[in-house]
């Protein structure tokens, strides 16, 4: 979609988590939000409000 135009929004950095592969991810940044519920609950709602005004900051500039 990216080829055709299409604009990624949403990108989450990889930093800060532990796991060997996943097809989410482009670089050092996952293709969204990563939640780890499993090993890093504690960190869910913060993670999740800075992702929700980072995108609304990029799809309402």
């Amino acid at each position: 979609m990216v080829a055709r135009g299409a604009r990624v929004v949403g990108r989450w950095p990889t930093a800060g988590y532990d796991f060997t592969a996943s097809q989410a991810v482009d670089g050092d940044d996952f293709l969204g939000l990563a939640l780890d519920q499993h090993h890093q609950p504690l960190l869910t709602e913060e993670r999740i409000d800075t992702w929700l005004a980072q995108i609304q900051a990029e799809l309402l500039p």
